[in-house]
């Protein structure tokens, strides 16, 4: 079993020092708070499997992604789904855990 941490927030890039996203080391990722919660997944999920996102499986058939990027918009309580072969569990502080069985 693989865990990947994400945890969107909103720190400014140059919180990463000279390193950009790409290059942070750690298994997290920054965002900023322009980028909706359904894409993060989607693009955290395709780095994880090493694949573009287009050839995942659409997220609306494991969730709504409208509705998910609504509650994380007002603040949410923790939610929880499977989605491409991989569990996803999101906090309340939006801290995004990617688990797959390897």
């Amino acid at each position: 079993m693989t865990t990947c941490l994400v945890t969107i927030s909103h720190i400014p890039q140059m919180a990463f020092g000279n390193n950009t996203p790409e290059d942070d080391p750690s298994p997290r990722t920054h965002t900023s708070q322009t980028t909706p919660l359904s894409v993060t997944i989607v693009h955290q999920i395709a780095k994880t499997d090493e694949c573009d996102p287009a050839e995942l499986p659409p997220l609306y058939k494991a969730i709504d992604p409208d509705a998910l990027d609504a509650l994380y918009a007002h603040g949410s309580l923790a939610v929880q789904f499977e989605y491409a072969g991989h569990n996803i569990k999101i906090t309340p502080d939006e801290i995004i855990s990617v688990e797959s069985d390897d």
